[in-house]
């Protein structure tokens, strides 16, 4: 009996709606694109009911649809191919539900037809009911279907459908997507070192395994930084780790391959599985200097960005939540790193004792400077990195509006991103020293 993976996830008590989304024009106009949240005010009724369905490798919190001010318009990665054991996501939405009295309510059953014919129901007769302020705001409907199409699956065109009906106009909408199960093939890596970087920094706006592969496997994807603790890139240790979560089924692939990648490769695939924490290679496999390589990286303790800020690894722990954002476009990681602006008088204190041309005299003299030191590399890479990229801008801008950081974060960051509380351009455009960036394209087709 085929199977699937069905994960209802919790965005909704019962009847509540969640947060809607106004149509606004995107930054990123060559994919589909949702809303932010529902506006101050009604406006009439634009258009019939309609229901839609996207398949994407995104996270399935839906972060970077929640958490984003009302007025901006969040991404959307549509995928078009998979492969066998690849984790996928269904996400339904409804548009133009109407209002009767201040609530809505609609109805909705999500179905996938494979390529043989077979029709299999995912999603019968589902409710769905709460509030909004107008027609014209899209809602994200609660059931999001988490997937993994393993071997018993035969390659070919899937089709997903959505069929709904809006309970209180009484119209009905139906909608279908594609999408192809391949046979999972190694792409050609990237060359030149700022193709790399600028595709680890444009990866969570269209994720894809081949796009992973072609960055990992490049030789310009440089894991070595002067400077830094252990000499290590910690940014790229943490898009690696995150990515790789979200793409296991590579992990099997490459091991399938370990015996034909070159030296520096076999290398990266050792440290790869080192800090997922899965099986290393099996000794035989390797070679003398190998064998020691597996051992030294496997006895190396990875900060934990989640856990207490170190000292003296705490930039590294920056460095790795940012390559986490890079790889999933999620909130979390950002929100982790708004904690440190929370120690301001720690920054004093540092400022105070460099003025002074004085060391830190005890643990705890040590430890103040130490992260009053972190506030200020916090500081500047949440400014230089909301000013490149404008979901790192709209995360800090709704952490500012729900409350979700501490007071004296909230007192650092709020100036920063005035023009994003009262909905207006910064001034200056898109001049100045660290302008946003248009992220590459990204052809999965061509890699």
């Amino acid at each position: 009996m085929k199977t699937y993976l069905i994960a209802t996830l919790a965005m909704a008590a019962s009847a509540v709606a969640q947060p809607q989304k106004a149509e606004t024009p995107s930054p990123e106009p060559s994919r589909p694109q949702m809303r932010a949240e529902q506006p101050a005010a009604p406006k009439p009724s634009r258009g019939a009911f309609d229901a839609m369905l996207y398949v994407s490798v995104q996270d399935p919190s839906m972060e970077w649809w929640f958490n984003v001010p009302e007025g901006f318009a969040p991404h959307i990665s549509e995928l078009k191919k998979i492969f066998h054991n690849q984790e996928f996501s269904l996400f339904p939405f409804a548009d133009n539900a109407k209002v009767k009295e201040g609530k809505f309510s609609i109805s909705y059953s999500i179905s996938m037809k494979s390529p043989d014919g077979s029709l299999t129901e995912l999603v019968r007769g589902a409710k769905y009911e709460g509030t909004k302020v107008a027609d014209d705001i899209m809602v994200a409907c609660p059931d999001v279907i988490d997937f993994k199409l393993d071997r018993r699956f035969p390659e070919g065109l899937y089709k997903f459908s959505i069929s709904a009906k809006d309970g209180i106009s009484g119209e009905i909408s139906e909608y279908e997507n594609h999408i192809r199960l391949a046979e999972w093939s190694a792409p050609v890596p990237f060359t030149g070192k700022k193709l790399v970087s600028d595709y680890v920094r444009a990866f969570s706006l269209q994720p894809s395994p081949e796009a992973l592969y072609s960055i990992v496997f490049s030789d310009d994807f440089d894991l070595e930084q002067k400077g830094a603790p252990n000499s290590l890139n910690y940014t790229y240790l943490g898009f690696m780790k995150a990515a790789f979560k979200k793409n296991m089924f590579l992990i099997s692939h490459i091991r399938d391959s370990f015996k034909s990648l070159s030296d520096l490769n076999r290398a990266k695939f050792i440290l790869i599985l080192a800090i997922l924490g899965e099986k290393g290679i099996d000794a035989s496999a390797l070679s003398e200097p190998e064998k020691r390589y597996q051992e030294q990286i496997r006895a190396f303790k990875l900060p934990d960005p989640y856990g207490k800020w170190d000292p003296f690894l705490g930039a590294a722990q920056i460095d790795m939540l940012w390559g986490e954002f890079f790889a999933d476009g999620t909130y979390r990681p950002v929100r982790r790193i708004l904690n440190i602006l929370s120690h301001a008088k720690e920054a004093a204190f540092a400022d105070e004792l460099a003025e002074k041309s004085r060391a830190p005299k005890t643990q705890a003299e040590w430890d103040r400077y130490m992260l009053g030191r972190l506030y200020k590399a916090a500081l500047k890479t949440v400014a230089i990195n909301a000013r490149k990229y404008p979901l790192v801008e709209q995360y800090c801008a709704w952490a500012l509006l729900h409350g979700d950081i501490p007071e004296v974060s909230y007192e650092v960051l709020s100036p920063m991103l005035e023009h994003i509380r009262e909905m207006k351009s910064p001034s200056g455009g898109e001049s100045g020293e660290n302008p946003k960036v248009r992220m590459p394209r990204i052809d999965v087709e061509s890699l």
